[in-house]
């Protein structure tokens, strides 16, 4: 019985091998006629940003790429030059996003946000009350976006002095 169970396992192994060598010849396949259509002029721009994004090494399998200042491509729903509140794993900082990479967003004119008060009217109304701590920082700050928990758009005026 344990040696049927052995070949099972074997036999399993085989079937998911075969399964991941036919997958990647086919996106070796796919990624071959991409670059010649590349090259043959017949791709839009997006599409030469799929083939460009393949070729350094994502794996994400493309979709809509937006390049983005800074480097950073990939989609999100962000627009540079907009002002947003960030929520982070232990922090929240504002500031107008001024740059997106795949590792990060820059805030220009950013501060601190150590105390939001009630969160839902800070969100609200775009205004943090009187005695917020908010700490501003002389001017950008570099966010890991791998630390983001959520991201939301600020309408109101950005904090520049501490309070």
């Amino acid at each position: 019985m344990a040696r049927s169970k052995k070949s099972e396992v074997v036999s399993n192994e085989s079937v998911t091998s075969n399964q991941e060598d036919t997958t990647m010849t086919q996106t070796t396949q796919t990624t071959a006629q991409l670059i010649a259509d590349a090259l043959a002029g017949k791709l839009e721009e997006a599409q030469i940003a799929q083939v460009m994004s393949m070729l350094s090494g994502d794996r994400t399998g493309g979709g809509a790429v937006a390049t983005v200042s800074g480097g950073g491509s990939g989609t999100h729903s962000l627009k540079l030059g907009n002002n947003y509140m960030v929520e982070t794993v232990t922090k929240y900082f504002i500031g107008e996003l001024v740059s997106i990479t795949d590792c990060d967003l820059v805030l220009a004119s950013a501060a601190w946000v150590a105390d939001t008060g009630r969160y839902h009217e800070a969100v609200m109304n775009c205004k943090f009350p009187n005695n917020a701590e908010i700490e501003p920082y002389k001017d950008r700050v570099i966010v890991n976006r791998k630390s983001i928990v959520a991201v939301v758009p600020w309408d109101g005026a950005l904090p520049r002095k501490a309070q």
